[in-house]
This record gives C-alpha cells, structure tokens and sequence, in this order.
C-alpha cells in the first residue's frame, strides 16, 4: 500500500528531518546549542546563558500553544468577493 502526501506534507517532513539541534550544558549558567542542517549542510553553534535559554524555550512553547488554541482560518472563495 503506498501512502500519497500532497508537496507541502513531504516538504515538514523533509525539514524537520535535516535540522537537529542538540542542547549541551557547559556549566551552571552558560548552555552550548548547536544546529545542525543536513539538507543545506549547515552547522550553527551558539552560547547562551541558562536563564536566556531557557526564556526562549518557554517562549516557543506558549507560541505552540496559542497556534494550537487559535481558530481555524476559513479560505476565501469567488463567491465571498462578489
């Protein structure tokens, strides 16, 4: 049975498959992340302090949720505009 994915399905998928990213901790106040991006071939190493860090994770969690909670947008037709 082959499964049938529409372009824009196989394209989230492909990139959430070339970026990794790996959070490393250099001591108590400092966190070292490094992304990797297989599919350009890109490698991204910063250094954050632990407090900044982790602002930013919680800030991607609360744009997540507000994206999961948001109502559905309805898609304009021909018949709306006239």
């Amino acid at each position: 049975m082959a499964s049938i994915f529409s372009a824009n399905a196989q394209q989230a998928v492909l990139e959430k498959e070339c970026i990794t990213t790996k959070v490393t901790r250099i001591d108590q106040l400092r966190v070292k992340v490094i992304t990797h991006d297989k599919c350009k071939n890109v490698k991204v190493v910063k250094t954050y302090s632990k407090k900044k860090w982790d602002k930013i994770v919680a800030d991607g969690k609360r744009w997540r949720e507000r994206r999961k909670t948001a109502p559905k947008r309805r898609k304009r037709t021909l018949r709306d505009t006239l």
